[in-house]
């Protein structure tokens, strides 16, 4: 009797365990099918993130977006270096949209030691369009030799087919009219920016980029505008902080 019990006491264990073991597989799968949720790659009957990333088309044959031109300012106030950055960046491929990258800026001093480090996360960038991008960079305590920019490797799931996008055409916004002039203390730049498409953008930025007497990027600023109905204008006025803008400017509209 003493051995019977035994027996049926250490059948309940087993089953318990192998019923504890079974919870944790199950939780595990719903948790990767949750994270790979968030993006286009998402697993599907019992694949994993990396197994069906690794199978996406856009994945195989696209490439990662391409930093085409760069350039910054270092302006000393006190003790401290910041640094103002402008980058343009092309998506090379003619079909495949890119979502959710990213770039890192590196200060270097003379030596190549790095000074400091800042990663920008860009979000939707159409096939063969380019975006431009002007902020500040990292604070230093020295002046840099260089600021340097790369493009991290995006993950596969970044790399979408534009048809799976909520506007899978999109024609850049564009700037017409622009002034720029100095109001001490400010640079005040004034024109109006259109939405050619048959959507609304919800909220728009323009970005000026300025550029030295060989033609050279050197720096931007950025303004944040309001929603821009479709096929719509809206007028604006930046008041800018800034005082290393140049003759030689450049202005971009975009959603942001």
């Amino acid at each position: 009797m003493k051995k019977t019990g035994l027996a049926i006491l250490l059948a309940l264990v087993v089953l318990f365990a192998f019923a504890g073991c079974g919870s944790k597989n199950d939780d595990g799968d719903d948790g990767k099918e949750k994270a790979a949720g968030n993006g286009s790659g998402a697993a599907q009957n019992g694949e994993t993130p990396a197994d069906d990333e690794a199978n996406t088309p856009e994945a195989k044959t696209s490439l990662p977006p391409e930093i085409t031109e760069s350039g910054y300012l270092a302006v000393k106030n006190g003790d401290v270096y910041y640094t103002f950055y402008a980058v343009i960046i092309k998506n090379p491929n003619a079909d495949t949209a890119v979502e959710d990258f990213s770039f890192s800026i590196t200060a270097r001093d003379g030596a190549g030691a790095v000074l400091g480090t800042q990663t920008h996360k860009a979000d939707l960038l159409y096939p063969l369009q380019n975006a431009v991008i002007a902020l500040a960079g990292p604070m230093l305590e020295q002046e840099p030799a260089s600021l340097d920019f790369e493009i991290i490797p995006p993950d596969d799931y970044a790399f979408v087919s534009v048809d799976t996008l909520e506007h899978p055409q999109y024609a850049p916004l564009s700037v017409d009219g622009v002034d720029l002039r100095r109001e001490e203390p400010f640079t005040v730049v004034t024109g109006d920016i259109s939405n050619p498409n048959d959507y609304d953008v919800d909220s728009a930025e323009i970005t000026i980029v300025y550029r030295d007497g060989a033609g050279k990027l050197i720096a931007g600023d950025t303004w944040f505008i309001g929603e821009i109905p479709a096929k719509g204008k809206l007028p604006f006025k930046a008041d800018l902080i800034s005082n290393y803008a140049t003759d030689q400017y450049e202005v971009y509209g975009s959603p942001w």
